[in-house]
């Protein structure tokens, strides 16, 4: 999703300033990693950005314990890391990237004020830098977005997520794992999900910290 957003980006006349826990100098990504806080005061003092998109974490819906403190490192410290950053440089607006994933077993299609109920560690982490984000709002003013995003599919995702899976099975004749068909989800296009953030970077908005859900509004399974 970070390098369709980055190239939406460009075509819309930013310049956008690309890092990532891995360098791809081909790309124009530089090195960052967000759980080290001098490096990312470095970076935020070189740079001083306008408008800052954080989507970077460390995805991992596994359902115990195992990995809560990976998770927490990378979403939560690196989030707070970021934050804290910035405080020396604010930008103009701060767009983080969370998930449809806080709402847990909530009813679908999910609204901004339903009830939270994280049910993994990374869940848990997302909600955990929302929190953050909005008193990093509240202290500095500064127009903060999070973005609650629904589980997006399309060019560039990983081959072990489902719908990506399920073509490349179904293009070799082999067999699709299914579950209990249970859980319902709100699936959602990633250049859907860029347009939308390319359109939070340029919205007015009517209060300092604003939470939007994106995703198609239909439920599936």
């Amino acid at each position: 999703m970070g390098s369709r957003l980055a190239a939406s980006l460009k075509k819309s006349g930013i310049t956008p300033i690309l890092t990532s826990a891995t360098a791809d100098t081909a790309r124009g990504i530089e090195r960052l990693n967000l759980a080290d806080g001098d490096a990312v005061i470095r970076s935020v003092t070189r740079w001083m950005p306008g408008i800052v998109y954080h989507t970077g974490a460390l995805v991992d819906l596994t359902r115990d314990f195992d990995i809560a403190r990976k998770v927490a490192a990378a979403n939560i410290i690196g989030t707070t890391n970021l934050l804290l950053a910035l405080r020396q440089n604010p930008p103009v607006r701060f767009i983080y990237m969370s998930t449809e994933e806080v709402y847990g077993r909530g009813v679908l299609p999910y609204r901004e004020n339903a009830l939270v109920l994280p049910p993994s560690p990374y869940a848990v982490t997302k909600m955990a830098a929302e929190h953050m984000c909005r008193m990093f709002a509240n202290e500095q003013g500064i127009s903060v977005i999070v973005m609650r995003a629904g589980t997006m599919y399309g060019p560039g995702q990983p081959i072990h997520r489902y719908i990506a899976q399920t073509i490349v099975k179904a293009l070799k004749n082999e067999d699709i794992p299914l579950n209990s068909g249970t859980k319902k989800r709100d699936y959602v296009y990633v250049d859907d999900v860029v347009s939308a953030l390319v359109a939070a970077g340029e919205a007015k908005m009517p209060s300092l910290y604003e939470v939007i859900n994106l995703g198609g509004g239909v439920r599936c399974r």
